[in-house]
């Protein structure tokens, strides 16, 4: 009767084994399958992700190229503002040196028509010959040595004149308390007011002291003592 119990127990015992190793491996196979899925679902989100970031790219890249568009066409825009820029500033600087060139000659058959001396007549030929050069520069699209030709023609005249202002009966303003001045720009230093002997020159920038002056020409004397006359508009005072 106990070997009987035994048997019994023996047997019950491994039905309740062998149902927990068949749990077991149930509970191991629907982890597996659960595993897969999961990898499954992983990569479908990772294609998923993956297609994402290449429309996401893609709409990067239109949009690059639409900025890149917007650059050059702003760059262009800006381009063509400054070459209108230039070309108004070139029309004007041309308008004026024409203007200019306009009034060189009126001056010269202005200061022709009256009784000139050698040194004079020479001045005026020196003239005449810088408008032709101004022309000629003009001519070809060189607007700044047409018009600064141009005005040193117009400044021969003006020498024609001071020579006129400046004659035996001439008489010289000594100043009582000379004033500092400073150079504008390189210039002759001359014997006297007028287009006279040239004795030396000076840089822009040099301090002078004025010492007398004519209505057009004022006396200077330098730091190592040289004095001689400047053209009045070729320097300032120092405040």
């Amino acid at each position: 009767m106990l070997r009987k119990l035994q048997i019994r127990l023996t047997l019950v015992s491994v039905i309740i084994l062998s149902f927990f190793i068949s749990s077991c491996a149930t509970l191991e196979v629907i982890r597996f399958q659960q595993s897969g899925q999961k990898e499954q679902q992983l990569e479908k989100q990772n294609e998923e992700l993956a297609l994402k970031i290449e429309q996401l790219q893609q709409k990067l890249l239109k949009k690059q190229a639409e900025i890149n568009k917007l650059v050059f066409s702003r760059q262009h825009i800006a381009q063509e503002a400054h070459r209108s820029r230039a070309k108004l500033r070139s029309n004007m600087g041309k308008a004026e040196t024409v203007a200019n060139i306009a009034e060189a000659r009126t001056a010269i058959k202005s200061v022709s028509e009256k009784p000139l001396t050698e040194q004079q007549r020479s001045l005026v030929h020196e003239a005449e010959q810088m408008i032709v050069m101004s022309v000629d520069a003009l001519g070809e699209n060189d607007v700044n040595s047409a018009f600064r030709l141009s005005n040193r023609s117009k400044q021969l005249v003006q020498s024609i004149h001071s020579l006129n202002e400046t004659g035996k009966d001439r008489e010289d303003v000594v100043l009582i308390a000379p004033q500092t001045m400073r150079v504008l720009v390189d210039c002759n230093v001359r014997k006297a007011p007028g287009m006279t002997k040239v004795l030396f020159t000076l840089k822009r920038a040099v301090e002078v002291k004025s010492l007398a002056y004519t209505p057009k020409w004022i006396k200077i004397e330098t730091d190592d003592g040289r004095r001689g006359w400047i053209y009045y508009q070729l320097l300032e005072i120092i405040q």
